[in-house]
């Protein structure tokens, strides 16, 4: 049973739902509504957005043209949709413009390009916009903004912690609108592709790319070794490593394991981890784009996020297969439902605990390859 309040090592935590004991739940607001019991809100927290909602009138600003904000953030745009057709407005396709446009397309949001000279839409050029209509102009503009853990009172006195980021923005949407919206989980728009595992052998991606190498970005070094000990678990493999412009790829395992490195962007790490078994990340959004990653036929890779600064349970999409090794500090940042960068916490001053390094590549693999073995013992 998670207990957020003891911290002791490294934690290794499955994706999925979060239901606990009320006296260990992390810091949340606890909704008004028993959601569980499927209850909606008694009242329109917004309603200017819900006249604009109701109207298809709608634009959702995805702030920062960082990936992994874009794609959690896409839960509000699903959420925005939906909410017009329960309020009964007609849905029909969405505008998007911005300069991740082409991977918003591949998603199974609705949506069709906007090229800027043909219909501008407002802070484009470095954000990614989505509105609804049948034209890009708009009464009501959603600006993605700090959204806090949501618990939901179950039965028995537990809590339901809806922790994940794209929950959050979705009840958030629920909540200001005032209409229970259908989904109880998982929110996120997903990435469709026909690539599947060659079966030959285990495909495992590694995605050593981070948005702050040396604080948040796991060594080379240890990319390194989790690549030596699954090929010593399962036989030669097949390594696909996905590293920064200009990045150097870890050493290769000896054997007859083959190792690939790949300079491709986003849009072609779909197919890419379509076609995996296993990807193992830095919590970088190119690692949540493989866990929202699915295969035509169903099915896709067992993703395992590294987590040293921010918190877990927050900067996750929340699917079954999109799993945790978070150290101490980020532990700490989830039960307090801190931002490292807001709260100005500088987690050197934690030691060990707010390092990278102190988790061991032995941990990373062992877990990460019980999930592929369990997933493989389930088909």
């Amino acid at each position: 049973m998670m207990d957020p309040w003891c911290i002791d090592g490294v934690r290794c935590t499955r994706g999925g739902a979060l239901t606990v004991p009320a006296a260990r739940a992390p810091l949340g607001r606890l909704l008004r509504y028993r959601r569980a019991k499927g209850e909606g809100p008694t009242s329109v927290a917004d309603p200017p957005l819900a006249d604009a909602v109701r109207s298809g009138r709608w634009m959702a600003t995805i702030g920062h043209p960082r990936l992994g904000d874009l794609l959690l953030g896409l839960a509000t745009v699903q959420a925005l949709h939906e909410a017009g057709a329960l309020l009964g407005f007609a849905p029909g396709r969405l505008w998007c413009a911005g300069p991740r446009r082409a991977l918003v397309e591949r998603s199974t949001l609705p949506v069709q390009r906007v090229e800027p000279e043909d219909a501008p839409l407002p802070g484009a050029r470095d954000d990614s916009v989505i509105c609804s209509g049948e034209r890009p102009d708009t009464t009501r503009t959603f600006l993605q903004e700090h959204v806090p853990t949501f618990l939901d009172l179950g039965d028995d006195g537990s809590l339901h912690v809806h922790a994940d980021l794209p929950m959050r923005l979705y009840l958030e949407v629920e909540r200001r609108v005032g209409v229970r919206l259908p989904r109880d989980l998982r929110p996120c728009p997903l990435f469709l592709a026909d690539g599947r595992p060659a079966g030959d052998r285990p495909t495992v991606a590694l995605v050593t790319t981070s948005g702050w190498p040396g604080r948040r970005g796991y060594a080379e070094r240890g990319f390194a070794k989790i690549m030596e000990l699954l090929a010593g678990r399962w036989g030669p493999c097949r390594f696909q490593l996905v590293v920064p412009p200009g990045g150097r790829a870890p050493m290769a395992p000896s054997g007859d394991s083959s190792v690939e490195v790949l300079d491709i962007d986003a849009t072609g790490c779909v197919d890419l981890f379509a076609s995996c078994d296993l990807v193992v990340g830095n919590n970088t959004g190119l690692t949540h784009l493989a866990a929202l990653t699915e295969r035509r036929e169903g099915g896709g890779p067992e993703v395992v996020g590294i987590y040293s600064r921010h918190p877990h349970l927050k900067w996750t999409t929340g699917r079954l297969r999109h799993h945790a090794v978070a150290g101490e500090f980020s532990q700490m940042v989830s039960a307090a439902d801190a931002c490292p960068a807001e709260r100005m916490l500088h987690e050197p001053a934690w030691g060990p605990a707010g390092s990278i390094d102190a988790i061991a590549p032995e941990t990373i693999a062992d877990f990460a390859a019980t999930a592929v073995e369990e997933a493989w013992g389930a088909r």
